[in-house]
This record gives structure tokens, sequence and C-alpha cells, in this order.
């Protein structure tokens, strides 16, 4: 029994794609015994990930507390398959590592989420990180969509209210027939 363990320079290999593994054993006599054991599949090139999409509830481009936020996300890999999909939501108090998932097999996976405002980071605009990892174990990171979260509530600093018609404070029928009140 032989064994050999053997390192591909991925910078020289042919490119990604399957090899048929060949072993060929000789003896003193230069007797030879050639045989096809196998194939292995060479994997250097990362997921491509060709769309990305964010939108809150009402698709206002700011998340504000208990609003919805869909993420979608595109991605192939021609090699090895994609095995998973995660996007950072920790800035809408969300996990660092959300799971997406592709429900009908056709290369768009989606999560939902709920922005926390208990969790979620300062009021602003926040990258949106998309992880995509295939089943090689190599990754690719896509962070060209945003979101802004708003959770801060409008404060009131002060109310004025005048009649604008004769400035005597009563508003009376008269008053009301035709003016505007600021």
């Amino acid at each position: 029994t032989y064994e050999a363990t053997i390192t591909v320079d991925a910078a020289s290999a042919s490119g990604d794609g399957g090899y048929g593994i060949v072993v060929t054993a000789s003896d003193a006599e230069t007797n030879q015994e050639t045989d096809t054991t196998g194939t292995v599949t060479l994997d250097t090139t990362a997921p491509a990930i060709t769309d990305v999409t964010v939108t809150d509830g009402d698709d206002d481009g700011r998340a504000t507390d208990g609003e919805q936020i869909a993420v979608n996300v595109t991605t192939s890999d021609a090699t090895a398959g994609i095995d998973t999909v995660t996007v950072n939501l920790s800035a809408f108090g969300g996990s660092d590592a959300v799971t997406l998932t592709d429900g009908d097999a056709d290369g768009t996976y989606d999560v939902t989420a709920t922005v926390d405002e208990s969790a979620a980071g300062a009021d602003g605009s926040a990258d949106i990180e998309v992880n995509v990892t295939d089943n090689a174990s190599i990754s690719a990171t896509d962070s060209s969509e945003s979101l802004t979260l708003d959770t801060t509530k409008p404060t009131i600093s002060a109310v004025t209210i005048s009649d604008a018609t004769d400035d005597d404070g009563v508003v009376t029928r008269v008053d009301r027939e035709g003016d505007d009140y600021t």
C-alpha cells in the first residue's frame, strides 16, 4: 500500500472543474500498471453575487422600530454550489449572521427580519453586508446596499396657535369661513 499527499498550486492549475486522478505503478523490471482511480474537483473561484436588494416595509429607505426588512440575494457558484448565504443585520437589532434561504431553488436567497430598537445601533445609514460561502468554503462579500435606521421619535419644542383673522385669540364662525389657521 502506497500513499501520497499532493498539494495543488491553484495559480498554475488549468482552471476550476473536475480532474481525473491517474495512478501509475512501476516495478523494478519497468512493468507498469495504470488506473484511473476517480476525480477531484478544483474550486478556486468565489461564488458570484449578482444582485442584492434591501427594502423596508413601506419602501421609503428608512427602517423604524417594528418594521420589516426584506433582503434578497441572487448568487451562484458553478463548481461547488452554494453552502450558506448570511446577512449582517446587527445595526437593526438582528444577528450579525442571519441566514437567507432559497425556498424555490431559483438562485435567489431571501429573509425578512424585524427592526428591534432595543438592540439596534445608532440611527443613521448602515451598510448591509452579505456573505456567501460555497461548498468548498470559499466566500464572497457584498456591502453595496445600505438602509437608514430611524428609531428616534420627532420632538415638539413649541406650539403656537394664532387667530389669523383678527388676532383676538377667539375663533368664531366668521373667522373660520375661508381663513387659514397657522
